[in-house]
């Protein structure tokens, strides 16, 4: 399916950017879904979640449009704020960065290669902070839509 494909796609792509090509908030790890915040010991973390596939358009002869929605989340955790907040901030700019640098994906394609990503953008980035007395988290949210397109014979 072309849905994991995408997935295992961004999490190379934010693996390198994140992980592999950086000294500085190396990012811990990249999971495929959501641990309670005790299951860490080290952050910052990204999670990744392929949540949603919707039929965009259906063309005469056989043609589909659809649209995958892809989550990306970034935790972090520090016992000063402020380094907390410039965590988060750093690993969002590297990972809007690489999506943005590479919006076809590297032309993914599924087995068949009748279903390819044409485009993608980055949506909505939510963020939020709690905490107090030496122990601050804090996450951002990325929403990211990848767009393919499939031929379907009649």
């Amino acid at each position: 399916m072309l849905i994991t494909a995408i997935e295992n796609k961004i999490v190379t792509m934010l693996t390198e950017a994140t992980i592999d090509d950086v000294s500085t908030y190396v990012v811990k790890g990249i999971h495929g879904f959501l641990f309670d915040w005790e299951e860490y010991e080290q952050y910052p973390r990204i999670v990744v979640a392929c949540e949603e596939m919707e039929l965009a358009t259906q063309m005469i002869g056989g043609a589909v449009t659809k649209e995958y929605g892809v989550s990306i989340f970034i935790l972090c955790h520090d016992k000063d704020k402020d380094e907390c907040l410039l965590q988060r901030d750093t690993v969002i700019e590297r990972v809007e960065a690489k999506l943005r640098s590479n919006q076809r994906l590297d032309n993914l394609a599924d087995n068949t290669n009748t279903e390819r990503v044409y485009g993608s953008e980055l949506g909505r980035t939510r963020l939020s902070k709690s905490g107090m007395a030496e122990d601050y988290h804090s996450v951002a949210w990325i929403q990211f839509r990848v767009f393919t397109d499939r031929n379907i014979p009649i």
